[in-house]
């Protein structure tokens, strides 16, 4: 299963914080960081806490079935503090930091300064947790490749019958550096949501 094969490869390279991308929008990519999330929260002892990091379209929270709240646009932009913007989705060992109002400001609040205080605080916070980040895609505008060096590994989602090879083979030039650990091929098409995961295309 996707999350056995993220845990393993995690203790692999010792790190605890996961990125999840994509090519471009609506191939699922946050579909999967929540459906893995909550997964991996079933799994481990440890928790996990979700990150929704597309601050252009954050829509972790709407998956859950949550309205907007305060998020990290709102602790960059205006101060609110960082501990009232987690949320308690009702799972066990799950906490959500959404990303609070969209923001045509991404970049700048993705900046490496900006990024690289947030995420030591988040994990000297929740050393206990598996952090995972939901991204942007990383074809459309440049705030995942800015991010990816903070994190320990990255997942590439594709949609099956949608995504580009180009597409993909792009991706894959661009995450050159970056320890990709898998990607999952997401069929969100199908009646019945499904997705698998592999090393290639």
């Amino acid at each position: 299963m996707l999350r056995t094969q993220v845990v393993q490869r995690l203790r692999e390279v010792k790190g605890s914080t996961l990125a999840v991308t994509s090519p471009r929008a609506g191939e699922g990519k946050t579909l999967i960081s929540c459906n893995l999330a909550v997964s991996l929260a079933r799994l481990t002892d440890l928790g996990v806490l979700l990150v929704d990091l597309d601050l252009r379209r954050p829509s972790v929270l709407s998956t859950f079935g949550f309205a907007p709240t305060n998020g990290i646009s709102d602790h960059l932009l205006r101060g609110v503090p960082l501990a009232d913007c987690f949320v308690d989705p009702g799972i066990d060992r799950l906490l959500v930091l959404p990303g609070g109002a969209a923001s045509p400001k991404s970049s700048e609040l993705l900046s490496p300064v900006l990024m690289s205080k947030l995420t030591a605080e988040l994990v000297d916070r929740h050393a206990d947790r598996i952090i995972v980040y939901d991204l942007p895609p990383v074809l459309m505008i440049a705030d995942a490749l800015v991010f990816l060096e903070h994190v320990d590994a990255c997942l590439l989602v594709v949609e099956q019958g949608r995504t580009r090879r180009e597409d993909v083979t792009r991706c894959l030039e661009l995450l050159e550096k970056i320890n990709v650990i898998g990607t999952v091929l997401n069929k969100t098409r199908a009646a019945t949501q499904t997705y698998g995961y592999g090393y290639g295309y």
